[in-house]
């Protein structure tokens, strides 16, 4: 038995368990802290105890989809790695369930390959005078690319379904499973019947955050097979932060709203601030739940929850470690100064080129986000991008095997990445000796180049680690960093844009930037995202609000604050019923306050001190003693 299925119930456990019963479908709305995993896990759980046999005997399974691959191995393992239980994230479960029709399949991409033409061609035809030579290039390289395509696509034997979209070998995107599936199960009928006959208990995990036409599609099973379907939807509309995601989930007739209020994971000075951001919205107010210490309940902490406004004029590092010394005195908890994992502090910055900046490589940054392709930018956000592998795989890890004198690391990388020790190249070589000589100084030169205080580029890195045959390069770098760099016949507008758009900049960065980023990608360092930690809960949080740093126009905390007028097409949004701004920024907020497990500060640099602290005073968010505009020098 796991330990969240033997976890007390809740009143929104028990609620739950007569609506399974009779293949009702339903709503939980679970705010932050509130175990919404615990009751998802123990809806799963009660089914597996009070269904089995029946299901066992139909060839069912229990089915629930969710967003990442962790976040499904925390399921398997919290269910006991049952079969009864089909548990996959969002894309995977829809492409196992249309991967069988693929007449429809190839339908479905050879119309989204003609939409996109037609929509590339009236783009073209529209062309005036001002648009510049490479703006067309890019069309007609497009256009080209569709065009192609058309006849390309009749070779294809079969689908297949990865990361990366590539529809010359059959290979369709994370976006395009997601845009194909919904369409077909709201077209056809069948694969509604299908879906029902197959899992007639289907649950949805962070609902807040599935797509519109997922969640249309869903609804369209559970309409046509309702008395045999039991469609579960569990999350928190406060908790939306992607702007894909569908958000409230309307109740349909005959479904069930179930609010789960309880806040297990919050201290209460950090509840009461997550409940006036609540209150103006949804006014779902959370209450305390009862922790368990050493097998016994015990009531929340009183913690800390401080607002720290400064002026825009503030340097920005300086500040943030003075905020920290204040709270390390004041909370005498010396673990705030601590950049380590073990002093569990994180760090909240709106956009990655804010921790880009604190971190010391914004130059880098800047030449994977500048106008380029949504793929090159979010293989950055992942450390997965092509240019930058060559230092994340093998040269890092090279220097810091060489400076911890791991002699067997250092050479188990040369002998995997090194084409000096390829087999082949070995087969001529007289001293062997002589050749691991000159690698181990090669190494050391490397390490030389990647020290702090360095000015080598990128590029001169590259080019030396080429040359002196510690790694092979990708053909794509190769081709780059050869004296005249040559875009391929027959390269997608993408592809060009990587070369003329990101790879010049990134080749001109200083090397050393790329420790700075390795740190943050893999989260060593205190700083992450705001839209980053949905989820995570840490001991310290420190909430950093800063519009004029921010290029982000989704969210605005000064206008959420009330100390910038919303704008017209604020208004205009609000007036008819659309998201706004100031929801946008609700939301987020919301979702930094409620990861602290212990203390929460928020430093807020603004231009208006004053008038910042009397709305906050007005708006009761923190108490006045809890609001702090100068600090020790």
């Amino acid at each position: 038995m796991t330990s969240r299925i033997g976890n007390p119930d809740t009143e929104s456990d028990v609620a739950l368990r007569p609506i399974l019963d009779r293949f009702g479908s339903f709503v939980m709305i679970a705010g932050a802290g509130s175990g919404k995993t615990t009751s998802l896990v123990k809806a799963m759980d009660y089914v597996a105890k009070t269904k089995r046999p029946e299901l066992v005997r139909r060839g069912q399974q229990v089915a629930c989809i969710t967003y990442t691959e962790v976040a499904v191995a925390e399921l398997m393992r919290d269910l006991g790695h049952d079969k009864l239980f089909h548990i996959s994230t969002i894309h995977s479960f829809l492409w196992t369930l249309v991967k069988p029709f693929q007449m429809d399949i190839r339908a479905w991409v050879e119309s989204h390959n003609e939409a996109s033409l037609a929509k590339l061609l009236a783009e073209q035809a529209g062309f005036g005078s001002r648009v510049q030579q490479k703006k067309r290039d890019s069309v007609a390289l497009d256009i080209a690319e569709c065009e192609s395509l058309r006849a390309e696509l009749s070779k294809v034997r079969r689908f297949t379904y990865e990361a990366g979209r590539d529809y010359r070998s059959g290979i369709l995107g994370h976006d395009d499973i997601v845009k194909m599936a919904p369409t077909l199960i709201l077209e056809r009928p069948l694969l509604r019947t299908i879906i029902a006959q197959k899992y007639p208990y289907f649950f949805v995990d962070e609902s807040q955050d599935t797509i519109e036409a997922v969640v249309l599609a869903l609804t369209s099973v559970d309409q046509q097979e309702s008395a045999r379907f039991c469609l579960g939807f569990f999350g928190d509309p406060m908790q939306k932060i992607y702007t894909a995601g569908r958000g409230a989930i309307d109740l349909k007739a005959g479904w069930t709203e179930i609010k789960k209020p309880e806040n297990f994971r919050c201290p209460a000075r950090v509840l009461s601030v997550i409940n006036r951001i609540r209150l103006d919205a949804d006014k779902l107010q959370q209450t305390p739940g009862l922790r368990e210490r050493d097998g016994k309940q015990c009531p929340h902490e009183a913690g800390t929850a401080r607002m720290f406004v400064l002026p825009l004029t503030e340097d920005r590092a300086g500040s943030v470690d003075r905020v920290r010394q204040y709270l390390a005195d004041q909370n005498h908890d010396p673990l705030w100064q601590n950049n380590q994992e073990g002093g569990d502090v994180r760090i909240l910055v709106i956009e990655h080129a804010m921790a880009a900046s604190r971190l010391g490589f914004a130059q880098l940054h800047a030449a994977f986000n500048s106008r380029t392709a949504d793929a090159i930018r979010a293989g950055f956000r992942e450390g997965t991008a092509w240019p930058i592998t060559p230092f994340q795989s093998v040269l890092l890890p090279l220097v810091e095997a060489a400076a911890a004198k791991n002699d067997s690391a250092v050479f188990a990388l040369l002998r995997t990445h090194a084409p000096a020790l390829a087999r082949d190249s070995l087969k001529g070589v007289a001293k062997p000796a002589e050749l691991l000589a000159s690698l181990k100084t090669a190494v050391q030169q490397l390490t030389d180049f990647l020290k702090p205080a360095s000015a080598t580029t990128v590029h001169e890195v590259l080019c030396f680690a080429r040359d002196a045959q510690l790694i092979r390069l990708d053909e794509r770098l190769a081709r780059a960093l050869a004296p005249v760099a040559e875009i391929p016949v027959g390269a997608t507008s993408q592809e060009s844009d990587v070369m003329d758009q990101v790879l010049p900049p990134y080749f001109a960065c200083p090397v050393v930037q790329l420790w700075g980023y390795r740190t943050y990608i893999e989260k060593r360092s205190p700083y992450s995202t705001q839209q980053g930690i949905k989820g995570a809960e840490f001991q310290r949080v420190l909430v950093i609000v800063d519009d004029e740093e921010s290029s982000h126009f989704l969210f605005s905390y000064n206008k959420f604050f009330g100390v910038e007028v919303p704008s017209d097409t604020d208004r205009k949004n609000q007036a008819e019923g659309k998201e706004t701004v100031h929801d946008r920024t609700r939301r987020l907020f919301y979702v930094c306050c409620s990861r602290a497990l212990k203390d929460l500060a928020i430093i807020c640099y603004t231009q208006d001190t004053a008038g910042l602290t009397a709305r906050l005073k007005e708006s009761a968010l923190f108490p006045a003693e809890d609001l702090v505009s100068l600090l020790p020098a």
